[in-house]
């Protein structure tokens, strides 16, 4: 199943249903972009600065996983769907090179990740017995969203029990207003650029479709607001527990991303 061509509706209905990313072949995270995904990997060097001395665990890592950028001893990838899990090996991954134009190259998986990694197929909130009592770090990509607003503490408490460090980025929580003015935003840049196409079925699909964002209704508003993650309580937890915690948001505008690092003190 291609996450794009579901339609918009039944994703909205779904959102939280297991079931619906179990056979996702196509599915677009933060880090598709290859600026944001060096920016995780920073992120991660700085939290775990002996990564050839430990083992990484990511969780959701999708089509664009951002471990094989870094020399872990060992990798463990553990992703809902089975065929992101059992293409892991044919992805490429973005490494900024050093030449002063600071673009990147693209190398296979296979040849930084070779003989140090498994993917299995799993769930956040039921880790394979193969993850290990103490990784050195977990990454949690944009997967919390998928998780009902009252579990997410729970998932987040179960794994700081397996790490000594612990990244988690995802969409911030944001107020109804905030979400209003965003979806406006996003509904006049769609209608921009349709504008400019030539006219055709799906032309009028998306410019009925946008017309929604425009004027969100109330439901719309909560839906949205229960797809973000609001870190705050995550963030005290793991404080009261004797973690180091930082956050950190990075801004899009479309959407905020929220950026937490978490090290057992």
């Amino acid at each position: 199943m291609n996450l794009k061509k579901l339609p918009h509706e039944e994703l909205e209905r779904r959102w939280f249903e297991k079931t619906l990313y179990q056979d996702m072949t196509v599915f677009p995270t933060m880090s598709d972009h290859p600026a944001f995904h060096h920016f995780i990997v920073s992120k991660i060097r700085e939290l775990v600065p002996n990564a050839s001395e430990e083992t990484g665990v990511e969780i959701g890592p999708g089509h664009n996983p951002v471990l094989p950028a870094l020399p872990f001893k060992k990798m463990l990838f553990v992703d809902l769907s089975k065929p992101l899990a059992g293409n892991l090996q044919n992805t490429m991954i973005p490494i900024r090179r050093d030449a002063p134009d600071r673009g990147f190259d693209y190398v296979p998986f296979s040849k930084l990740a070779q003989g140090r990694s498994i993917a299995v197929v799993g769930d956040i909130r039921r880790l394979p017995l193969s993850v290990e009592k103490k990784a050195g770090l977990i990454v949690v990509n944009n997967v919390l969203t998928h998780i009902k607003p009252g579990e997410r503490n729970k998932v987040v408490a179960g794994l700081a029990e397996k790490t000594r460090a612990l990244l988690i980025v995802d969409n911030h929580y944001e107020s109804k207003l905030e979400i209003r003015a965003r979806l406006r935003n996003f509904a006049e840049m769609v209608q921009k650029s349709l504008s400019l196409q030539p006219e055709s079925k799906e032309k009028q699909e998306r410019m009925h479709r946008s017309e929604k964002y425009l004027h969100p209704t109330k439901q719309m508003l909560e839906s949205e607001q229960q797809k973000m993650v609001n870190v705050k309580n995550i963030k005290r937890e793991l404080a009261e527990n004797g973690w180091k915690v930082a956050t950190s948001i990075v801004r899009h505008p479309l959407q905020k991303i929220v950026i937490l690092q978490a090290r057992r003190s």
